[in-house]
This record gives structure tokens, C-alpha cells and sequence, in this order.
């Protein structure tokens, strides 16, 4: 629904300011970028890449390399990049914005932060857990000494590493984050029947079972599914992906008679949504 709205700010953009100058005005740049983080929240990666290159050059030529604009865009593109798995192109430029960041706002900034997070995801991504633990503990650290433990911006950086923690095996600190600190704030900030505090519910069931505590994560995950059902719906893909999963937990548990339904529930439910292929 937001692709022509994007596509009618860049495409005015044009028409007011003529071929020739478009490129060269900070406020197509601005619409080129909205247009591109559209196109790769709607999967279009190839397109968002394209318009994302094209903003990055004429910001370079119209402001210079480290403008905030510039380091924007450099964002959005290696996020296009990270969705088409091109790590590696992605994580040079992530660090141009970083570098831009910190020339122009210093290490005490939010956006230079979001930019070492976003290195920091990659990295997990690639399986440097390692480095990517450190830059995430560092940019915790430094967001709580700047806007303080209760602010949501820090909230979403500890999720992140509780999600890293939970994934290298180290789940009680990941279930110390995620109930001390990320749960209760994004229920002040979101409710309780926001999609994105049920899917902290999802993972901290998740963390439970890790810990081997599988009847106190599937009574978890069954309150985030009868809120999923009524909130989002049977076919959305967070309710589906809950039922799933509960159905792996059971087994766990050894009721065959309850997995079954579970999964046949599921399947059912891909199929309506997705179609048979």
C-alpha cells in the first residue's frame, strides 16, 4: 500500500524539478531513499538496490561522502544487499556510515550506535559471534549510559543480543534480558497484544525450552498463540510459525496424538496462506 505513495513523491519530485536537476536535490534524494526501503519491505530487492546505488552517487557528488544524508543512504543499501545475502558488500557499507556517522556526530550519537548494531547483526549473521557480541555489548552499554536502562531504543539493542546469546547456547542471561529488560518495556511501549511483543514472548519460550524447561515454554507459547489467533488472525504467519512450533514441543513432550493435530493444523493453515507449492 505505501509502494505508490513512494513511487509518487520520487516521480513528482521529478517532473517539478526536471530530469536534469532531480539527482542533484536533497529532497529527491530523501524520496529515492523512501522508495527504495519500500521496495525492500515489499521483497523487491533488486529494485531497491538500484535506486539505493543511484541515491548513494548523486549524494556523494551533491553533499559529500560523510553527510548524514549519505550515510543513510549507505544504510539502505547494505540492507538491500543483506536481503539478497551479499554479506560481504553489505558490511562495507555499513561501516562508510559508521565512519560517516562518527565524523560528523562523534561516538556519543544514536545513529552512530544504529550503525554498530547493524555491523554487529551482520557479523552474527555471518557467524562471527564473537565480534558480534562485543559490538553489542558495547553499544548497550553506551545507550544506557546516554538515554538510560528504560529507554525502548536500548530495549531493542538487548534484544538483539539476547537472540545472539540464545542462539550461541547461553540462555540465562538471554532469559535474564529478555524478562528484565526487553519484555516489560515493550509492553509499556506496544501493549501486549502487539505482534512485536508477542514474538519476545515467542523467543523467550524458545530460550525456556533451551534451558530444558519445556512445560513452562510450551504454556508460554500457547498464550502467545491464543493471542496471535484472535489478535492477527489463524492464517498470519506469526500465528502459523507459533502453531509449529508448539507442535514441536509437544513431541518433545512425547504427546504423538496433540502433535499431530498441531502439525496438520499448520499444514493447512501454509496452504490457505501460501498455496500447495
Amino acid at each position: 500500500e505505501a509502494l505508490p505513495y513512494a513511487e509518487a513523491s520520487a516521480n513528482g519530485l521529478r517532473r517539478i524539478l526536471g530530469n536534469r536537476q532531480a539527482g542533484r536535490d536533497p529532497d529527491m534524494l530523501l524520496a529515492k531513499n523512501t522508495l527504495s526501503i519500500t521496495y525492500r519491505q515489499l521483497g523487491r530487492y533488486g529494485e531497491s538496490e538500484a535506486i539505493a546505488r543511484e541515491a548513494v552517487e548523486e549524494s556523494r557528488l551533491l553533499l559529500g561522502d560523510k553527510h548524514p544524508t549519505t550515510s543513510s543512504l549507505y544504510v539502505s543499501l547494505a540492507r538491500s544487499l543483506m536481503r539478497q545475502d551479499r554479506n560481504s558488500e553489505a558490511e562495507v557499507h555499513f561501516r562508510r556510515a559508521l565512519e560517516g556517522r562518527r565524523a560528523v556526530f562523534g561516538d556519543d550519537n544514536e545513529d552512530v550506535l544504529y550503525s554498530q548494531a547493524d555491523i554487529a547483526n551482520l557479523l552474527a549473521q555471518e557467524g562471527r559471534s564473537d565480534e558480534a557480541e562485543r559490538m553489542l555489548r558495547e553499544v548497550i552499554a553506551n545507550h544506557r549510559r546516554l538515554f538510560g536502562v528504560n529507554h525502548v531504543n536500548t530495549s531493542d539493542f538487548a534484544y538483539d543480543l539476547a537472540i545472539l546469546l540464545s542462539e550461541r547456547g547461553q540462555f540465562e542471561e538471554a532469559e535474564a534480558l529478555l524478562t528484565q529488560e526487553v519484555l516489560p518495556q515493550w509492553r509499556r511501549s506496544l501493549g501486549n497484544e502487539n505482534r512485536g511483543t508477542l514474538r519476545v514472548m515467542y523467543d523467550l519460550a524458545s530460550v525456556l525450552e533451551g534451558k530444558g524447561e519445556i512445560a513452562k515454554a510450551r504454556a508460554l507459547l500457547e498464550q502467545v498463540l491464543e493471542t496471535q489467533r484472535r489478535v492477527l488472525g489463524d492464517l498470519d504467519e506469526d500465528t502459523l510459525n507459533s502453531l509449529r512450533r508448539l507442535a514441536e514441543m509437544t513431541r518433545a513432550e512425547g504427546d504423538v496424538v496433540r502433535t499431530e493435530s498441531l502439525l496438520r493444523e499448520a499444514l493447512a493453515g501454509y496452504r490457505r496462506s501460501l498455496g500447495d507449492d
